[in-house]
């Protein structure tokens, strides 16, 4: 099982203008490439991502690391984090993370954010959740959906 996984943003040939509040809410490791999820030792979430690559036949090559994926499945991976894996009960239920989860975070869909009473371990995990919708928001609006690649990548 992957011990990393996490979903990488690449703009193809700076052809595309990442707003500035993204590219300083992702790690940036190389120019034009950013993680904009990461999990560490969370084989919950690495599951429920690739139930989401296989329902939406995403596999290439069983071999491989790194699976591309479309905007479409992108968005779906987000709602399925948000609605079903970032749960309290849902996630200690799974007992497939060395993470505790005590947070207690809920989306508000009135005013499209977070909100949360207490503040816990899994709060970079909101908060990254957050602004990876942020993305999905802005690259909705562009028109070159060429300028960029979002992939899924599961580390051994």
């Amino acid at each position: 099982m992957g011990l990393d996984n996490g979903i990488m943003l690449k703009i193809k040939d700076n052809k595309l203008n990442l707003p500035e509040k993204l590219k300083t809410a992702f790690e940036s490791y190389s120019e034009g490439s950013y993680d904009v999820l990461y999990w560490r030792k969370c084989w919950n979430v690495r599951g429920a991502i690739l139930d989401v690559l296989a329902e939406n036949q995403c596999f290439e090559d069983e071999n491989d690391y790194k699976y591309h994926i479309s905007l479409e499945v992108f968005e779906k991976i987000l709602d399925h984090l948000r609605e079903q894996v970032y749960r309290g009960l849902t996630w200690k239920n799974s007992g497939e993370s060395i993470w505790e989860w005590d947070s207690s975070y809920k989306w508000a869909d009135d005013t499209c954010e977070w909100e949360y009473d207490d503040a816990g371990i899994c709060d970079k995990y909101w908060s990254d959740l957050t602004y990876a919708f942020e993305l999905l928001w802005f690259l909705k609006t562009v028109d070159d959906k060429e300028s960029y690649e979002l992939e899924f990548y599961d580390s051994y």
